[in-house]
């Protein structure tokens, strides 16, 4: 059986849940068929409409729409350590959803969107 912790495969897909606003993650393993609870110690809070991206060795994400507002936060998430950090907000776009990002191979690139 492969191992299912973070980090274990690289053909370890990861999923958030968007039916309603959820902060736990689940990754899931297509070779075992298996989900997996990730960490929620120092993920980003609650949201929706927000976007993630994969840089080839973290997911991040950003923005999105929490408690009623636009946000300009967001993590880092790493499989292999199954870890969260924290995105700065310096320098950071202003809050937004409905936005779209692309990993450039160096830089998160974050356009349009609502709430701006």
């Amino acid at each position: 059986m492969a191992p299912t912790r973070p980090g274990a495969s690289s053909r370890d897909t990861y999923f958030e849940q968007k039916s309603a606003i959820y902060r736990g993650r689940l990754q899931y393993n297509p070779a075992t068929e298996t989900w997996t609870a990730t960490t929620t110690i120092g993920a980003p809070s609650a949201r929706l409409n927000h976007t993630a991206i994969w840089t080839d060795s973290e997911m991040i994400v950003w923005g999105g729409e929490g408690a009623g507002c636009a946000l300009n936060t967001g993590g880092r998430y790493s499989p292999a350590t199954d870890t969260w950090t924290a995105t700065s907000t310096t320098g950071a776009p202003s809050g937004r959803y409905f936005h779209t990002a692309v990993w450039s191979g160096s830089e998160m690139i974050v356009w349009g969107g609502a709430g701006a």
